[in-house]
């Protein structure tokens, strides 16, 4: 019986040193320690303020490395998406490298005749090209189009023309809470209930801050939501 085993399978490819990531990460606490970020969420200030971190100037949060740490060590160190069929699972680990389709789109048109198209068609013909493209490991939500045409904020239509072309996992993206709770009911009716979408992912959610220690109202909202549910 062979334990403890080191075997080189693939060739290895690394940047940095362990000792250089190491520094960036000190770094990294004490950005976040003495400068701090700026939280412009009460339910998150109120979290916030019934712990270690220190809230001062309204909405600014610095937090202590221990904190910081206490966090690392709770978040699981993988997770699995498995799509609509599950036939394509997404494994989010050490050493895995996946491939998807582009968040920012800036226009489309009918391959057969050039012409611009309803959105919810565009999404559902790209839908079907990740799909069958077998390098394409998850598909994402553009909305280039969907900004200039009047339906960005319509999250649950964007979604089901997803689901009617793919059967990879996605990431996702929302305008507000609201939106991406309509997406994760899509979720809970297509596993069966929130348990079930809860031990099998349907998507992942793409939350971008304003700067990287300025957060928006709306991304801590699903934030917080994405806390609550499991996503």
């Amino acid at each position: 019986m062979k334990i403890n085993q080191t075997i080189n399978a693939t060739p290895n490819f690394q940047v940095l040193s362990e000792d250089q990531i190491e520094r960036i990460y000190f770094a990294a606490l004490d950005v976040l320690a003495r400068t701090g970020c700026r939280i412009p969420c009460p339910q998150a200030l109120q979290l916030f303020a019934q712990t270690d971190a220190v809230v001062s100037d309204t909405d600014l949060v610095r937090l202590p490395p221990a904190m910081v740490e206490r966090s690392l060590r709770s978040h699981p160190r993988k997770f699995t998406l498995f799509g609509r069929t599950g036939r394509y699972p997404l494994r989010m680990q050490k050493d895995e490298v996946h491939f998807g389709s582009g968040i920012h789109l800036p226009s489309a048109a009918a391959c057969q005749t050039g012409d611009g198209r309803a959105w919810t068609e565009v999404l559902t013909q790209a839908a079907h090209l990740a799909d069958f493209h077998a390098h394409i490991d998850f598909l994402t939500c553009f909305g280039g189009n969907a900004e200039r045409s009047g339906n960005k904020g319509d999250g649950s239509k964007k979604f089901l023309a997803l689901l009617r072309g793919c059967t990879k996992p996605m990431l996702l993206s929302a305008k507000d809470g609201q939106e991406l709770r309509e997406q994760w009911r899509m979720g809970c009716i297509l596993r069966g209930g929130e348990e079930e979408l809860r031990l099998s992912p349907l998507f992942m959610l793409q939350i971008t801050p304003q700067s990287p220690l300025v957060f928006t109202p709306e991304g801590l909202e699903q934030l917080l939501f994405c806390a609550e549910k499991g996503i």
